[in-house]
C-alpha cells in the first residue's frame, strides 16, 4: 500500500491483542509447519537431503525486566512506542522465527505456493538489536540509491526498525504518523516505503491471518 503518514494516522487503531494467546498461536503455527515437513519427508514429497529448505524454527525469550527496557531506551535517539514496551515486558524480549514451506498445487487461489516468514539469523522484536537495526538502516539510507530520493530518505532517517530482512529491507515504526502509537511500515531497499499496519497491535492481529509471511510477501 502506498504510504502517506497523514492518511495512515487516520486509520482505526485496534487495541493490543492478548499477547499470551498471540505467542501460543505462533507456537502452534510453527508446530504445524514442522508436522507438514515431517509428513512431506515421510511421503517422499520432499527430498530428505533438502529438508532444510522446508522448516519451522521458533524461540521466544522471556519477557524483559522493566529496568532492562529503560536501559535500552536510554541508548536510543527516540522514545520506544508504548506498544513495543508492552510487547517486551508482557510477551518476549526477543523472538527468533523462521519458516519455509511449499504448498505446491494445494495453494488456494490468490495465495503463493511458496510461503516463508521471518529470516535467519536476525531476530524479530529484539530489544537488544534495536540500536543495531537503526544504525544499519540509516547507513543504508545514506550510502545507497535511497539517497537519490530525498522524500524516501527522510522516511528512512526518521523511522526506527524492529526487524531487518536479509536484503536490507526493514520493518519499522514511523513516528510521523503518531509518536506514541506509530504505523508499521516496510522500508524497501529499492525505495517507495509502504504501509504495513496502522500500529503494532494491527500488525500482530493481521500477521497470523496471512500465515506469518515474511516482509517480501507481506507488502505485496
Amino acid at each position: 500500500m502506498e504510504y502517506d503518514p497523514a492518511a495512515a494516522s487516520t486509520l482505526p487503531k485496534p487495541e493490543m491483542p492478548d499477547l499470551s494467546a498471540w505467542l501460543a498461536t505462533l507456537t502452534r503455527f510453527a508446530e504445524h509447519i514442522r508436522g507438514l515437513v515431517a509428513d512431506g519427508i515421510e511421503s517422499g514429497t520432499f527430498d530428505e537431503d533438502n529438508a532444510e529448505e522446508f522448516e519451522a524454527l521458533l524461540s521466544a525469550a522471556a519477557p524483559a525486566e522493566a529496568a532492562a527496557i529503560e536501559t535500552v531506551s536510554a541508548g536510543l535517539p527516540y522514545d520506544l512506542p508504548s506498544s513495543l514496551r508492552v510487547f517486551f515486558l508482557d510477551a518476549s524480549s526477543e523472538i527468533r522465527f523462521h519458516y519455509a514451506y511449499d504448498l505446491g498445487d494445494d495453494a488456494p487461489d490468490g495465495v503463493p505456493s511458496w510461503l516463508s516468514g521471518g529470516e535467519l539469523p536476525d531476530p524479530l522484536f529484539s530489544a537488544d538489536k534495536l540500536a543495531e537495526y537503526l544504525a544499519d538502516a540509516q547507513h543504508y539510507a545514506a550510502n545507497s540509491g535511497i539517497a537519490d530520493f530525498p522524500e524516501d530518505q527522510a522516511i528512512w532517517n526518521r523511522s526506527f526498525p524492529f526487524f531487518r530482512y536479509n536484503n536490507s529491507d526493514f520493518l519499522a515504526f514511523d513516528p510521523a504518523s503518531n509518536a506514541d502509537d506509530p504505523c508499521v511500515i516496510h522500508l524497501n531497499h529499492e525505495g517507495d516505503p509502504s504501509l504495513i499496519a496502522r500500529n503494532l497491535a494491527a500488525f500482530l492481529i493481521e500477521w497470523p491471518r496471512i500465515c506469518f509471511v515474511g516482509p517480501g510477501d507481506y507488502y505485496d
